[in-house]
């Protein structure tokens, strides 16, 4: 499982890779409505965030 978070929303992604939910921390502080559906484009943006993240951070790895 990996997070991210940026701002309100928090980004979940299952081990697998097949399930993604998203959180709007400042609304739903406790995480009980999963906004993937309803919010596909920050799902998007979050994971593309991520991917820059863990590519930065192998670049670093082999330095």
């Amino acid at each position: 499982m990996s997070a991210m978070c940026k701002g309100e929303w928090n980004r979940i992604r299952s081990e697998d890779g097949k399930r993604v939910e998203l959180y709007n921390l400042e609304s739903d502080p406790l995480e009980t409505t999963d906004m993937a559906e309803s919010q596909p484009r920050k799902v998007q943006e979050l994971g593309e965030l991520w991917k820059e993240i863990r590519i930065k951070d192998k670049k670093k790895e082999s330095s």
